[in-house]
């Protein structure tokens, strides 16, 4: 009986294993960048306190869609088209969000970029589940958690800061730069890893 040997074990390395950790943590960081900037997004909108929260819970609502529905797409259409449409999406809404006139356009953005930002933690997951199994996919996500759960302790503070130089408007003019910071990168690195005959047709 012949057997078919089977193929190299892929090994990622750590800039590979940083951009799927950067993609993951892209709802934590624009949700706790955003923080500090409450209360000033409030007043500067002439909004409520509860209203300016709407604008946290939003972007929450929209990425618990957008899991629902970028994770089917991904299946069908691979890993990289919808990661690339996502952060595109994110880039220009955080553009808008930017120069929202009210808090009620800045609670429709918001929901939207939670919408696409989705895009980029389902397919960070997706590409490990493509690549890896046992052992090795369980020691990848233990990472990509580990980044994860760090953003949010430092995120804050940066935003802070970004708020303190160029108000909450600069907060979204840096996450836009991080989104084509992403966009570039998975562009250039981040290979498909969903075959076309693995991908669901309908």
């Amino acid at each position: 009986m012949v057997t078919t040997p089977a193929p190299p074990q892929y090994r990622p390395g750590p800039k590979y294993v940083l951009l799927l950790g950067s993609l993951a943590a892209v709802p934590a960081i624009t949700t706790d960048i955003y923080l500090p900037s409450l209360p000033t997004v409030g007043a500067e909108l002439g909004a409520t306190a509860a209203a300016a929260q709407l604008t946290i819970s939003g972007m929450l609502v929209g990425g618990a869609v957008g899991q629902l529905v970028i994770g089917p797409l991904s299946d069908r259409f691979g890993r990289r088209l919808p990661v690339l449409v996502g952060l595109l999406g994110h880039v220009l809404t955080s553009v808008l969000c930017m120069i929202a006139p009210n808090i009620t356009a800045l609670i429709a953005l918001r929901v939207l970029q939670g919408f696409f930002n989705a895009a980029a933690s389902v397919v960070a997951i997706a590409v490990i589940r493509d690549r890896f199994v046992g052992s090795d996919a369980a020691r990848l996500l233990s990472r990509l958690m580990l980044v994860i759960g760090v953003a949010p302790l430092f995120a804050p503070a940066v935003g802070g800061a970004i708020a303190h130089a160029w108000t909450w408007r600069g907060v979204f003019g840096v996450l836009a730069g991080l989104g084509v910071a992403l966009a570039v990168l998975v562009w250039r690195f981040m290979p498909e890893t969903l075959p076309a005959d693995r991908r669901r047709i309908a």
